[in-house]
């Protein structure tokens, strides 16, 4: 395919380059991208941040499986990845905002119980039980709530 050599509508410098549409490959390119860009879609307020931060000061700070301190976290970024929904959100939708579906966790040990097998939990946390026995129990509970 052959280009015109043209100057570039956009461009100061007065040269003749391949256009297309008047314009630059830079500009052409450029100038298609902002036509193209799709807009972000707003998030909607779950009402979770708020539910966290009633949880926190009505619950002990410590870790449900370590038993560790996590007063460090209040006013830091990372004070969302303290929370872990036992049964998950995208399932029981209708537990998502109920306390007792939602334990405190430290961000490292969080993240280990969303990406690490049970049988590996089990040996690196001795209190991982308690969470699995917590989770058949508000399985249970939905249950008998929502269906």
């Amino acid at each position: 395919m052959f280009y015109k050599l043209t100057t570039c509508k956009l461009c100061d410098d007065n040269t003749e380059k391949p256009t297309v549409k008047g314009l630059c490959q830079y500009h052409y390119w450029n100038e298609r991208g902002k036509t193209y860009k799709k807009k972000t879609p707003k998030r909607k307020n779950t009402g979770e941040l708020e539910v966290f931060r009633i949880l926190f000061q009505q619950r002990k700070q410590v870790c449900f499986l370590t038993g560790e301190s996590l007063s460090k976290y209040k006013d830091s970024k990372m004070f969302h990845h303290l929370f872990h929904h036992v049964l998950p959100k995208g399932l029981y939708a209708k537990f998502r905002l109920n306390p007792k579906n939602i334990v405190m966790l430290k961000p490292n040990v969080h993240h280990d119980v969303e990406n690490m097998a049970h049988s590996d939990l089990l040996i690196k946390y001795e209190n991982y039980d308690k969470l699995l026995s917590l989770k058949v129990k508000l399985k249970q509970e939905y249950g008998l709530q929502y269906k």
